[in-house]
């Protein structure tokens, strides 16, 4: 059972009444099409009943029926309601069940019915008006087959095929019937065309005789205007003008005068226009006794000029009140030129001459401003157009446009108001009306602003429309764009937050474009990549369209464009040679067939992307580019701003917090006078109760006697030697507690002059306890460090004689085990001196350091060839370096040459570092590099061994610390090593630098002047 949707909106409803108004099919009599339908659905779907229903506003009305015999019911009992909702047919198994239909009326009552079926009915423009249903007294579990929902859903195509032919037909007639009053109209016109020409022939056979010409004028004017029953031709006369020629009514008034001033005629000539009255007795412009005197009731009156001068008037008049049209006064104006003409041949060559060229101007203008003119028979649904209108709209000009054809072009929301006058719903003014299309050749939106009249027919009922239609799109696009500007930009100050603004852009954007979907995405910094920061969209869109995106799926050309700075339009992409395959399908997995998209740049990087994406091919235009640059500047400007606020919210947040945390307090005091205003937190670090304003001297009056110098008071506070960072004690006014306070401030400048103070005040009394303690602790462990390094030094003789006596020893004791053949124990004896030697190498590093410490180390400058110095260095450690399996690699530039410094301590360094190397080196290689900079010489020792971390780099040169515990015990060693380098670099006026990368090795740099420098003196 297909369930279906809720159909209580009335949305549509007045699209369902205009449809079926202008099918005109409601309560007419029965048609045997329609009939066979409904005949062949019941048959098909094995019910008794079938009908065509249609769904009025109040009712529901069967156009065709069989097995039921009311012709309508109450739309409160209308089942073929809900199937409007439908998007396929509506199959309700059992009435008596349904929520929806179980109390109605038709299921209760005495029809019974239990089962129903429904297809509805659309127009071709999508709006649903009725349904082609089939209906059982009995209910079907099993529905229709799908071959029976097949054959419905075609015969309620046939239904609507039958309504379309229905009125098609109907269109027809009505244009057949409206043909013979044009034709009127056109035989009207002939009539009048032909007294025209009667009259130029008159005039050209008149040879100049003016007399002839004014009768032939005034003759004319009887025959082309035929309401007309008096004309004339009023010549001026110095104040008055004088009636020259005279036919009809007015023959008797030959000669007959009227004064300029305060007639109808009068003001006519001296303002250069033609004037007309329905009714002289009304008018206040006609003097009622001289309009009595000649008949006249109702009158027209064209101007005459010649050369530019208006010299003469040609009226024409009826008794008969409204008795002229507009046509009559065109008419006029035509003889009145006609006349004008006549007064010579010159005149008339140049009249010629200078029409033509008008004619051509206006027909240019009518291009340049894209102007068209058109003729509307409502009944035959026909126009009769210049082909300035069929530009307009993008058609190849044809004898008659059918108003179906122009009907398809209007936007579907201007299509009412604009196209009512066709469908019986004229407005009461059709003056002037502007309305939407797209153009039938490019699809391309486009602003027409229509101005014409009703024609009439006798009974006042309007069977036409004429006018001129123009295209204003350039005018219409840019008010919108500053209307829309306009307004996003107040709404703009109201939000908050980002993403409230960029949303707000896209939803006014996507209003204006009329198109699938409106986003705005925002690109990281390398950007390659996008994030959908807000999608505005008319369909369900597919998961994940919010995350990430790389950009060059688009298309890399597409984005290329983007990058540079420049818009991307594409009226279709699968025929765009900028798109490749896989931007095709990117695009086409989103629905996108068109897409017209603006970066947002700043200094030639792309910040975000703004962009519409249309599910049809699409035409651009430079106005709907204009307006996304404009929004998406706009709104990229709205973001950053409510990031930057948001940023310092959270900003002052933070820092109100970190000052309470902090114990910080802010002020402010102007030059100008004695006045503070301070945090709510500086009052309570002084122990004061809180004001709005309070003088200086309410905390500078706290401020011990021994530190008010360093305090601002009102005297001190320009005067520059008072220093701006100061640390003072101040005795706290709530309970006397001593406390140290830190001050910063900085003066602030308006136009070159300081004006005020600001600065921030901190309670630091932990911090200054601690300091002190931490000095005198300080300056104990420097005193104790002092001693021992004495003692060591002074120590040194003690310590080295023993271990070089044992030295001494174990040589001779081993010496005599050789001679005498104890081999058995010189291993023994071996490892005596073994341990001996590195006891006394660690003394002698542990002395070393104390004499540097103790400032007892002696440095001796010599001459010193740097390449045998590390020939010779090498030639130490290569034994060392072997034993772990490990090259050695020497490698001494040619400019290396000689250096004045204290070899001893070079040698050292560079022993250190190499055992060092090789100590933590296995199987790898240890080189060693000696180069000139300048003038110092780079003594480089690196490895391909274990490697160090940052951490590890950091804790490098401590003291009895190598990098870590394990590398101890797995390597040994003491630590002392590269801390008694650093020491020797530091007396030899060097440094020692290390760039290690955890296991690919290490390179110690150890840089030394090329002179010893001079030392300080020793204390």
């Amino acid at each position: 059972m297909t369930t279906p949707r809720d159909s209580g909106s009335t949305a549509g409803v007045g699209e369902r009444l205009a449809a079926l108004d202008a099918y005109a099919i409601l309560d007419t009599p029965a048609e045997t099409g329609f009939d066979d339908i409904v005949t062949l659905a019941a048959d098909i779907c094995d019910t008794p009943t079938a009908l065509v229903s249609l769904i009025d506003r109040d009712r529901q009305w069967f156009k065709a029926r069989t097995g039921f015999a009311p012709c309508e019911t109450g739309l409160s009992q209308s089942v073929c309601a809900h199937a409007l909702a439908q998007d396929d047919v509506l199959v309700i198994t059992d009435l008596a069940v349904h929520p929806l239909t179980r109390e109605n009326t038709l299921v209760t009552g005495e029809h019974h019915l239990r089962f129903y079926a429904g297809a509805v009915l659309k127009t071709p423009g999508g709006v649903a008006f009725g349904s082609l249903c089939v209906i059982d007294t009995v209910p079907r579990p099993g529905g229709l087959t799908e071959r029976q929902r097949d054959a419905l859903r075609a015969l309620a195509r046939q239904v609507v095929a039958l309504l379309e032919l229905r009125r098609a037909i109907a269109d027809r007639d009505a244009a057949l019937a409206t043909r013979a009053t044009a034709e009127a109209v056109l035989q009207r016109d002939a009539d009048r065309h032909a007294g025209l020409l009667a009259l130029q022939g008159a005039i050209g056979a008149a040879s100049g005789n003016l007399d002839a010409i004014l009768d032939a004028a005034v003759t004319a004017a009887l025959r082309v205007i035929p309401a007309t029953e008096g004309a004339v031709i009023e010549m001026r006369d110095g104040a008055e003008l004088v009636y020259a020629a005279t036919a009809g009514q007015l023959g008797p008034f030959l000669g007959f005068r009227v004064p300029i001033s305060g007639s109808l005629s009068g003001r006519s000539l001296t303002e250069g226009r033609s004037l007309t009255t329905g009714d002289a007795e009304a008018d206040a412009r006609v003097d009622a006794a001289t309009a009595r005197r000649l008949g006249i009731r109702s009158m027209v009156v064209a101007p005459i000029a010649r050369l530019g001068e208006f010299f003469a008037v040609l009226k024409v008049q009826s008794g008969q009140k409204d008795a002229f049209a507009a046509h009559d006064l065109r008419s006029a104006e035509l003889l009145a030129a006609a006349v004008a003409a006549g007064f010579g041949d010159a005149a008339e060559t140049r009249s010629l001459r200078e029409l033509r060229a008008s004619e051509a101007m206006l027909r240019r203008a009518g291009e340049a401003a894209a102007i068209g003119t058109f003729s509307t028979d409502i009944a035959r649904r026909a126009t009769v157009a210049s082909d300035g209108f069929f530009r307009l709209f993008g058609l190849e000009p044809m004898p008659e446009l059918p108003t179906a054809l122009w009907e398809t072009l209007l936007v579907d929301e201007d299509r009412a108001d604009t196209a009512g006058h066709l469908h019986g719903a004229p407005k009461n003014d059709a003056s002037y009306t502007e309305y939407r299309i797209r153009r039938a050749d490019t699809g391309e939106m486009r602003w027409i602003a229509r101005s014409g009249d009703y024609v009439r027919d006798a009974d006042g009922g309007i069977v036409g429309l004429i006018g001129i239609a123009q295209d204003v799109s350039e005018r219409r696009w840019d008010e919108t764009r500053r209307t829309l500007l306009l307004d996003l930009d107040d709404r703009f100050k109201g939000l908050d937050e980002p993403e409230a603004v960029m949303g707000l852009a896209v939803e006014a954007l996507a209003a204006q474009l009329d198109v699938a979907r409106v986003g705005y995405a925002e690109t990281d910094a390398s950007g390659t990549r996008s994030t959908l920061t807000r999608l505005w969209s008319r369909n369900t869109e597919p998961e994940g369209v919010f995350a990430p995106t790389r950009l060059d799926d688009f298309g890399p050309r597409l984005i290329a464009e983007l990058r540079d700075g420049r818009a991307v339009m594409s009226g279709d992409l699968r025929d765009d040679p900028r798109a490749d395959a896989v931007a095709v399908a990117t695009h086409a997995a989103l629905g996108v067939v068109a897409t017209l998209a603006v970066p947002v740049t700043e200094n030639g990087r792309m910040l975000a992307i703004m962009f519409a994406h249309h599910d049809a091919p699409r035409r651009w235009g430079a106005h709907e580019v204009r307006l996304m640059t404009e929004v998406a500047t706009r709104t990229r400007e709205a973001v950053e701003r409510t990031r930057a606020e948001v940023a310092l919210k959270r900003s002052e947040a933070r820092l109100l917090l970190a000052q309470e945390v902090g114990g910080i307090g802010t002020f402010e005091v102007p030059f100008d006078r004695d006045e503070l205003e301070a945090s709510t937190q500086m009052f309570r670090l002084y122990g004061l109760p809180e004001r709005q304003r309070c003088s200086t001297r309410y905390f500078t009056d706290l401020v011990v006697e021994e530190d008010r110098a360093l305090v601002f008071t009102p005297e001190r506070r320009r005067d520059p030697t008072t220093p701006r960072v100061a640390e003072y004690r101040i005795r706290r006014a709530d309970d006397g507690a001593l406390r140290w306070m830190r001050r910063v401030s900085r003066a602030v400048e308006s136009r070159g002059l300081a004006t005020r103070l600001v600065g921030v005040v901190q309670d630091v009394t932990d911090r200054k306890l601690a300091e002190m303690a931490l000095s005198a602790a300080r300056d104990a462990a420097e005193s104790a460090n002092r001693a021992k390094s004495n003692f060591l030094a002074n120590m040194s003789h003690e310590l080295r004689t023993p271990l070089s006596a044992v030295i001494g020893y174990s040589e001779m004791i081993e010496e005599e085990l050789a001679d005498l053949g104890h081999r058995e124990v010189l291993a023994d004896v071996g490892k005596v001196k073994s341990n001996a030697r590195h006891l006394l190498g660690l003394i002698n590093d542990v002395l070393d350091l104390s004499k540097v410490e103790a400032g007892r180390m002696d440095v001796t400058a010599e001459a010193v060839d740097v390449a045998a110095l590390a020939a010779e260095v090498a030639s130490t450690v290569e034994t060392l370096v072997r034993r772990r399996g490990n090259r050695l690699v020497l490698d001494v530039a040619a400019d290396a040459g000689a250096m004045r410094t204290d070899g001893v301590k070079v040698r050292q360094c560079l022993l250190n570092l190499l055992s060092n190397a090789s100590k933590f080196t296995e199987g790898g290689e240890v080189r060693l590099g000696v180069s000139r900079r300048g003038a110092a010489l780079e003594f480089r020792v690196s490895d391909t061994g274990i490697g160090m971390t940052e951490d590890q780099v950091g804790r490098l040169f401590q003291r009895f610390t190598q990098a870590d515990e394990t590398t101890t015990r797995r390597f040994g060693g003491t630590g002392l090593g590269l801390a008694l380098t650093r020491a020797f670099a530091d007396l030899l006026g060097g440094t020692v630098t290390v760039d290690s990368a955890f296991g690919a090795g290490t390179t110690f740099t150890l840089t030394l002047p090329q002179t010893l420098p001079p030392r300080p003196a020793a204390h």
